[in-house]
């Protein structure tokens, strides 16, 4: 508690008080009353806050002797352990308030603050008292505890029967079975799963003593033979034992149930499918044997082979493997894929009786190509004569497995694909007298009567080349298109509907010239505004005109060394290129506006000596108003000078030479004055000059 500094009042020194007393100021009726002395008044007219010790909570319904013990108001500390005896002998620290409040000794957030140590609360922890677990506060049980749940469960561990956790040696690690979140020890659940083998299926239900006999629980065996040996020798349908079955019981029965089992003769070499699948098990496991059964199938169908007729198996020497022609659905109806074959059967082949190619019953053997079959039907054809043609004997360059006639060549496979008027045309016109070998594939060759009759133009005159392909299509002869733009000249604008005439003259078509001015240097000589020749202007045309058309044309002044701005996009050319004049014209700005440099007056250009620099003042938008920037030297735009000026002359005293300036026009300072401000200043002097070497931002 806050010591009280007060002061020593004069007018009580004669009175005998208490020492605890002693340097109270406040008058004696704020806490005594006139009947006696030692009554106090209740409540107290005093304000606790004003010593430093606010009174809240428990410590606002406490006595005052409490705390004031024999009256001492003045020498009472406000530490808590000056009032509250430290139980835990200062081991847990001298800071008490992290554990206790006002609100009473009792910790009131005893769950909140257990989170901070080493274990936190949960579950039914969270209502213990703390005397279960830190005994003799007087001993100071709250440090170096043991957070193990044997620590504490020690009893209950020993107690248990059920298992007994002693005679089966478990484990003293209480949270495998037992969870702090459990109402109570009893409730222990043991996750099966965490071992080398999790609990499924009937397992779940079982009794724990049924496989931890005499409440044994280490080395239990996983294998389900070790349990399960009694039902493996007692079964007879079939007998495990006697066909020797594998003792591995997982390949028949489930942990569902040891009944009903179910073997998956998928995971043996032998799958079951089709009729196999309800098929009785000693069909095939004579004698109860299991071991070394035959997965072939001629193993069991041996007597079915050797007795089918149509066709003889035996006589046709047919291969034992079944499967080529039956499937595990039944043995009859069989179906032989000839697919799988050398020959696939299509077509009119699918139908076909098997005797027609298989003749006298014989496979084996059997040819594959058509001519074989077909070299009756090859001989007889005369439309065209198959063998006169000397066609190739591959029946299928014309014919299909669907039917022998109609009959499709596909011309496309040939060296020269039918397109255009060439797929309607008469064979006979291309393959003279029958003759289907060596016909050329060239335009030039069938077409050289048209060539040479042709006349506009005329073809062999102009020496034309006998690629027809460059004008005409295989459409038709008439109308004809050359593509201009596979040439050395693509054209464009106006020359795409330009008369051939106009630059062939005369029907020559090699060796015309691609530059503008051979066609166009008429034009170029004629052209007056400009004079083309006079201005000795390029020859390049395109510099100015399009291929759109001679005129208008349009010259991009950006393309010189002086790209056109502001006022100039719209002078008359000839404002800059006197008498036509083109070449060598000037590109300073002085040259055009010596003029205008002249003749001004405010201020006098040439009386100011301004250096010929238009750009430093003016722009390409227009001559007047000019925008000098004057703070690239003083700011008199910013700052403690925008506004106080209103000519130039203000400042600039000499009209003549803007060199020369004066600050004490407007700063009317005394130099006696000035001198004795700048006392301090090296080299000063009293110049304008000198001024503003000092202040260059016009500031103090």
């Amino acid at each position: 508690m806050l010591l009280l500094l007060v002061s020593w009042v004069s007018s009580i020194e004669s009175v005998d008080v208490p020492p605890g007393h002693r340097g109270l100021t406040m008058p004696c009726e704020t806490c005594h009353t006139t009947d006696s002395w030692k009554e106090m008044k209740h409540p107290i007219d005093f304000d606790h806050t004003q010593t430093g010790f606010p009174l809240e909570d428990r410590h606002r319904n406490a006595a005052c002797e409490t705390c004031h013990v024999k009256g001492d108001f003045v020498t009472v500390s406000r530490d808590c352990q000056s009032c509250h005896n430290d139980v835990h002998r200062a081991e847990n620290g001298s800071d008490c308030q992290r554990c206790h409040d006002v609100r009473g000794w009792i910790p009131s957030q005893t769950v909140d603050l257990h989170q901070m140590t080493r274990f936190p609360l949960v579950g039914v922890h969270e209502m213990v008292s703390c005397q279960m677990c830190h005994v003799n506060q007087q001993q100071n049980e709250f440090v170096g505890l043991s957070t193990e749940c044997y620590a504490c469960h020690a009893t209950d561990f020993r107690n248990a029967r059920s298992p007994n956790h002693v005679a089966a040696q478990i484990d003293v690690r209480c949270e495998q079975c037992h969870a702090a979140s459990a109402p109570n020890w009893e409730n222990a659940l043991f996750d099966h799963n965490q071992t080398g083998f999790s609990l499924v299926g009937a397992h779940q239900g079982a009794d724990c003593a049924s496989c931890h006999s005499n409440g044994v629980f280490e080395g239990t065996p996983i294998d389900c033979y070790s349990c399960h040996q009694m039902d493996f020798e007692q079964t007879k349908a079939p007998n495990h034992v006697l066909a020797n079955l594998e003792t591995n019981c997982q390949t028949c029965h489930t942990d569902v149930a040891w009944k009903p089992s179910t073997f998956d003769h998928n995971l043996a070499n032998f799958a079951l499918a089709g009729a196999h699948v309800t098929t009785d098990c000693a069909s095939c496991h004579v004698g109860g044997v299991f071991t070394g059964t035959p997965t072939d199938c001629y193993a069991c169908h041996k007597p079915d082979f050797e007795q089918a007729k149509e066709p003889d198996h035996m006589a046709a020497n047919f291969d034992s493997n079944c499967q080529t022609c039956h499937t595990d659905a039944a043995w009859k109806p069989s179906t032989f894929d000839h697919n799988q074959t050398n020959f696939a059967l299509a077509g009119a082949h699918v139908e076909t009786d098997c005797a027609s190619c298989h003749v006298d019953g014989v496979f084996t053997g059997t040819p594959t190509d058509c001519y074989t079959c077909h070299k009756l039907d090859f001989e007889k054809v005369k439309d065209p004569d198959h063998v006169a043609a000397n066609f190739d004997q591959d029946c299928l360059t014309c014919h299909t497995d669907v039917a022998w006639e109609p009959s499709t060549f596909d011309h496309n496979q040939t060296n020269f694909v039918l397109a255009g008027a060439h797929v309607t045309t008469d064979c006979a016109s291309c393959h003279v007298d029958g003759v289907f070998t060596g016909t050329p594939t060239d335009c030039y060759t069938c077409h050289k009567l048209d060539f040479e009759k042709v006349k506009d133009p005329d073809h062999v005159a102009a020496n034309f080349d006998q690629d027809c392909l460059t004008c005409h299509t295989d459409v038709a002869w008439e109308p004809s298109t050359f593509d201009h733009s596979q040439t050395d000249f693509v054209l464009a604008g106006a020359h795409v509907t330009t008369d051939c005439a106009s630059c062939h003259v005369d029907g020559v078509f090699s060796g015309t010239p691609t530059d503008c001015f051979t066609c166009h240097q008429l034009d170029y000589e004629q052209t007056q505004n400009p004079n083309h020749v006079l201005a000795q202007l390029s020859v390049q045309c395109l510099d100015c005109h399009t291929q759109s058309a001679w005129e208008p044309a349009q010259f991009d002044h950006n393309l010189t060394e002086f790209p056109l701005t502001g006022r100039h996009v719209n002078t008359d050319c000839a404002s800059c290129h006197i008498n036509g004049q083109f070449a060598n014209t000037s590109k300073d700005c002085f040259a055009c506006h010596d003029s205008d440099f002249q003749e001004a007056k405010d201020p006098n250009h040439v009386a100011a000596g301004f250096p010929q620099d238009c750009e430093s003042c003016h722009n390409t938008n227009r001559w007047d108003p000019a925008d000098f920037n004057h703070r690239t030297y003083f700011p008199i735009y910013t700052g403690e000078h925008r506004g106080e000026w209103d000519a130039c002359s203000d400042c600039h005293t000499q009209a003549t030479d803007f060199k020369v300036f004066s600050c004490t026009t407007c700063h009317e300072h005394r130099k006696r004055e000035m001198d004795d401000e700048h006392d301090d200043v090296r080299n000063y002097v009293y110049q304008s000059a000198a001024c503003y070497d000092c202040h260059p931002n016009g500031e103090e």
